[in-house]
């Protein structure tokens, strides 16, 4: 582990309000994209802190794959009730040549009995980007409309504080407005679609560690390794993170900067205890180690800033959130294991393979999330 890099799970084509305050830790954010040449709008390819790349590429079948989202488009309510199987077949059942059934059956193999169980494989991987790239496309109009509200509901105060004579600041163009923690689709669901891509991504052993911006789909994944282990997974450590709503990008990113490097020491000996955990699972010194760094990280934080502002995205005062942290924990299972128990799929990591353990980040807000 060269660097502390980080997979986002499960959403995919992540904005970069969506990992700002992770990205205070880790280097590099990665995540999948449901299709290939599919950035999101405010991709940052200048400072390549997040990383998108497609886990199962449709090459020559992306232009009808970009054909069927257009003709998709508008039925997102079905998706939302997690029905999106259901949907597909029986959209699938009721086209002509073209549709993704006849695509299908022309790259398995029609009529053969030997490919069987590779045309299912192919079927649930079109559903799961299916599902993925909508579930984004959602997603992202979601927040485009938390952006215009929290726009309109700041100039609505500017205004009354012009009027008062007061100075109050103004959201403009580039700052950085607090995401909705929010999922379009049912968790359980978007995680087994995005489960389904980590099993059939040739680049799986690269990833050690998921980063979770919801905790119900962190929830998810400690059931499974609960599941497969009768343990709960092991919090090693949880650190503040920086409020960035009302932020200007680049104010951020220069304070990021500035922060890690005071905060270089510590960041190497978090790099150092999570590649151990991750190899050699919980060990005797790896509580209290990992318990030291964060109180070294926390003094930091504490003397760092300014960040951003302690406020909701529509003007209103915190009352019932937290401050932001990063909880990492360590699972008794590796990636592979629980992701392929999630997708519901009966791969298994290869016996000649040594999997490492699971390490797992989430963003929270509350008092503490540690369960043992």
């Amino acid at each position: 582990m060269n660097q502390l890099t980080a997979l986002y799970f499960p959403e995919t084509t992540i904005r970069t309000s969506q990992a700002a305050q992770e990205l205070l830790f880790f280097d590099q954010i990665s995540y999948y994209l449901p299709a290939e040449d599919n950035q999101p709008d405010e991709t940052e390819p200048e400072d390549g802190l997040c990383r998108g790349y497609a886990p199962v590429p449709f090459t020559d079948d992306l232009d009808r794959f970009r054909q069927l989202i257009r003709e998709l488009k508008g039925n997102e309510a079905e998706f939302y009730s997690g029905q999106l199987s259901s949907m597909t077949l029986r959209y699938l059942e009721d086209r002509d040549e073209s549709t993704v059934k006849n695509l299908i059956s022309t790259i398995s193999g029609q009529g053969n009995a030997d490919k069987a169980d590779e045309t299912k494989k192919r079927e649930e991987l079109w559903q799961a980007r299916l599902l993925l790239q909508l579930a984004a496309m959602l997603a992202g109009e979601e927040q485009d409309l938390q952006n215009e509200l929290s726009a309109l509901s700041a100039k609505k105060v500017q205004l009354f504080d012009d009027l008062k004579g007061e100075e109050e600041m103004s959201f403009a163009h580039g700052q950085i407005i607090a995401p909705q923690n929010f999922s379009p689709v049912r968790p359980e669901i978007l995680c087994r679609a995005w489960a389904k891509l980590f099993v059939a991504d040739k680049r799986q052993q690269e990833h050690w560690i998921l980063n979770c911006g919801l905790p119900e789909t962190a929830d998810i994944l400690f059931e499974i390794n609960e599941s497969l282990s009768n343990q709960r997974p092991t919090r090693l450590f949880r650190i503040p993170l920086p409020n960035i709503h009302g932020m200007e990008k680049d104010d951020f990113l220069a304070g990021r900067t500035a922060f890690r490097n005071e905060a270089r020491d510590v960041l190497q000996g978090f790099k150092e205890q999570l590649n151990d955990a991750a190899i050699n699972g919980l060990q005797g010194q790896t509580l209290k180690n990992c318990t030291d760094l964060a109180a070294q990280w926390t003094r930091l934080f504490d003397a760092s800033g300014p960040w951003g502002q302690d406020i909701l995205p529509h003007g209103q005062l915190k009352t019932d959130q937290g401050a932001p942290h990063l909880e990492v924990y360590l699972c008794n299972r590796s990636l592979p294991d629980l992701l392929t128990h999630c997708s519901r799929s009966k791969v298994r990591t290869p016996l000649d393979q040594k999997p490492h353990f699971a390490l797992v980040a989430v963003k929270s807000t509350k008092p503490s999330t540690c369960k043992g």
